[in-house]
């Protein structure tokens, strides 16, 4: 991008500025195996503190904070305070100002804006955004968390600033959390000075930050749990290593809640700590097996973790009891808090949230109901289909730092995990990361910036562990690294996230005033910005899209029926408002299981003029089709092409498009214009030039409900009540 070159130069002269105060003299002190020898002693000596009985009973929090306050205090009247203090800032503000300037690209396209607000760039957006209007309104905190967090922010910077630039200045801290945690390591490590351990913090989360596969996911409009979903889990993994080092109770205290609060912000962190748990534990198996010892307070760590991973209501208080209990730890105590954490966790179904998950992404091709088999819905979202080794590389920042953090965080983590032994444990907790990043060659490409702290980490003991061996070289090889940075910064090509709809198309959600009776169908993709911009019911939406719910609406945009669409149309619509909103998923199993037929007579039967309901949906029905919508035929498709029976793909179809340079005023062109030919399988297709594009489809698509809606507005049952340019809306009558 043009605009990160004005910020090498400061990038450069602070790297020089910062490395002129580093002395070789200093290094060779922290490498005297005196401190070593000291930093030892203080360990046992933390370890005894720990496990002594307090005096008498202060409250274990107002003891944590006094500690905490204690250590913020030395920090900061310490002369090192200072340049944490710009080093951050600076991490802070450059990714706010390259964000500013992608807003800036925003504002040459009207279609960009929808009074005056960006509209936002991920399809969940509208999901967070609906709950935190619903916050305003309500106060209810039963939301999740990223929505009561805008509630509250939008109370008082406003809803749409919030909506829009809260992604920005949170996804920040990620930045600031991953500076922590490279300069506690490099001080834990010993190898190099405070000032060194500084820039090398500071340039190792200068790279976490600005990669493109974490940059990518939280720029302006991009409401959604990205902003905090790496530095949540990491801060609690810092806050646990810290504890492991230093054994002081506060580090163990924050641990929890950040843990507690990261796995409520999102359900899949639960797994990236559950895996990290797992390991933890097969190591300290490990050690007891072979050498007949633990070398953490195992029984500790493993209540917490069964605790704050279970799904529940009493989570939290259950989890601050413990920690009361373990802060008056006495081993006895320890074994009772473990054995009920193991109870608690057994009877709240600890593990069903991540066997769920892995059914859909490892396991998704298909969708099974206790009747039918589905298509999955995971290889048709393009963020959850499969990368290739390309793509990952790519995204992690280019080859060159992909391999560099990879070796530096395999190889000299291993190194130092053999040389200083709690360090180990850090890369226990942040193996799951990696394993998470690399999962996006299977499960998805929205995984890989699960690399992001692994790699800027890697690349920092990668370099720190050549620094060990040629230490004397230390001012060339810092000018070295900040050349480094300065090229790849200079180099790096964003595409971010573009609003997700246009203004046209929200002008035509609000043309026709929906009221809570009204239902309006509409593919998924719309499905969460429809129940944010009106008031109307809807049966998809990005929360609510597997292959169960998708097939009757996919069904009826495929089909050739006119009539089959507007009777399971409105039979969907009746059936929306008789039964609860959690059985919707359900709802066509639920439709065929009262006509007591198969799928294929029940379709069948739709087709029928004669077909009645018993009863009628309360309020209008509605189908709202984004002309965009034609990009999605063949997705769509793949959900009705399908055996209900066996499972398998019914037939593979044709569909093609492309930008075309034909420019006409005709409309009839437009709309009408289109020849058959022959293909090599001797199927026929039809090209149709459409606007600016150009399709080759089989027949089967052309004459889809969909297309001949949308494109020939030959819809002979349905009312079209609204048009511009963007979007089509039909009304669907009720007799």
């Amino acid at each position: 991008m043009e605009f990160q070159k004005h910020w090498l130069l400061m990038i450069q002269i602070s790297v020089l500025f910062l490395s002129q105060k580093v002395c070789l003299h200093e290094i060779q002190e922290l490498l005297n195996a005196k401190n070593m020898e000291k930093e030892k002693q203080e360990e046992v000596l933390n370890f005894q503190k720990d496990n002594q009985l307090p005096s008498f009973g202060l409250d274990f929090i107002s003891f944590s904070f006094r500690n905490l306050k204690n250590q913020l205090f030395i920090r900061l009247t310490s002369h090192s305070f200072f340049w944490h203090f710009v080093l951050l800032f600076i991490i802070f503000l450059l990714p706010l100002l390259f964000h500013y300037f992608d807003y800036l690209a925003f504002l040459k396209d009207s279609q960009n804006f929808f009074e005056n607000t960006l509209i936002l760039t991920s399809y969940d957006s509208y999901f967070y955004a609906k709950g935190a209007k619903e916050f305003l309104e309500t106060f209810n905190f039963n939301l999740p968390y990223l929505s009561v967090l805008g509630g509250i922010l939008a109370k008082i910077f406003g809803l749409d600033n919030v909506l829009v630039w809260s992604s920005v200045f949170l996804s920040a801290s990620f930045g600031v959390v991953l500076y922590f945690v490279i300069f506690e390591v490099l001080e834990y490590l010993a190898i190099l000075t405070q000032k060194a351990n500084q820039i090398f913090a500071f340039l190792g989360a200068f790279f976490g930050v600005l990669s493109p596969h974490f940059y990518q996911r939280n720029g302006v409009g991009y409401f959604d749990t990205d902003m905090l979903i790496l530095s949540l889990p990491l801060l609690a993994i810092f806050c646990l290593w810290q504890y492991l080092i230093k054994r002081q109770f506060y580090f163990l205290f924050f641990f929890s809640i950040v843990a507690f609060l990261s796995v409520g912000w999102h359900s899949g962190i639960q797994n990236l700590l559950l895996a990290g748990f797992l390991l933890y534990v097969g190591y300290e198996i490990f050690n007891i097996l072979v050498f007949k010892h633990t070398k953490s307070p195992i029984l500790l760590i493993s209540s917490l973790f069964l605790i704050i991973l279970t799904p529940s209501s009493y989570g939290f208080f259950v989890l601050l009891l413990a920690l009361v209990v373990f802060y008056f730890e006495k081993s006895k105590i320890s074994w009772v808090v473990f054995c009920i954490a193991c109870v608690y966790a057994y009877f709240f179904g600890l593990f069903n949230p991540m066997i769920a998950q892995l059914k859909a992404y490892l396991f998704g091709e298909i969708q099974y109901s206790k009747t039918f088999i589905y298509a999955s819905v995971v290889e048709s979202i393009l963020e959850t289909s499969k990368a290739n080794f390309t793509t990952l590389m790519q995204r992690s920042g280019g080859v060159g730092l992909f391999f560099l953090g990879l070796i530096g965080f395999v190889g000299f983590g291993f190194y130092y995990s053999l040389v200083r032994k709690n360090f180990i444990y850090l890369c226990i907790f942040l193996f799951p990361f990696l394993l998470l990043g690399f999962a996006a060659l299977k499960l998805g490409v929205r995984f890989s910036f699960f690399l992001s702290p692994i790699l800027a980490l890697g690349c920092v003991l990668l370099v720190v562990g050549f620094l060990e061996i040629i230490r004397r070289f230390l001012k060339i090889t810092l000018l070295i690294f900040a050349g480094i940075l300065a090229i790849w910064v200079a180099n790096l090509e964003y595409i971010i996230p573009k609003p997700i709809l246009k203004a046209q198309e929200i002008e035509g959600l609000r043309a026709l005033s929906f009221n809570s009776q009204d239902v309006a169908f509409v593919w998924w993709d719309y499905g969460y910005a429809l129940e944010y911009f009106t008031q109307a019911q809807t049966l998809l939406h990005g929360g609510r899209h597997s292959g169960i719910v998708n097939y009757p609406i996919a069904e009826i945009l495929l089909s050739h029926s006119a009539i089959l669409a507007k009777n399971l149309s409105l039979l969907l619509a009746q059936k929306m408002q008789e039964i609860p909103k959690s059985q919707w998923n359900q709802i066509f199993e639920i439709v065929l299981k009262e006509s007591n037929q198969t799928p294929q007579n029940f379709l069948r039967q739709l087709t029928l003029d004669r077909f009645r309901l018993s009863d009628y949906p309360k309020g209008e029905v509605y189908w709202i089709l984004p002309k965009k919508m034609l990009y999605l035929i063949a997705n769509i498709n793949g959900f009705r092409n399908v055996d209900l029976e066996s499972g398998e793909r019914i037939k593979e179809g044709i569909f093609l498009y492309e930008k075309t340079s034909l420019k006409t005023k005709e409309e009839d062109i437009f709309f009408k214009d289109f020849y058959l030919k022959k293909i090599q399988n001797g199927a026929l297709a039809a090209k149709l030039i459409f606007e600016d594009r150009q399709f080759v489809m089989d027949f089967d698509y052309l004459q889809s409900n969909l297309i001949q809606w949308l494109v020939f507005k030959n819809n002979p049952v349905m009312n079209l009540v609204f048009e511009n340019e963007s979007v089509l809306i039909y009304q669907i009558p009720k007799e």
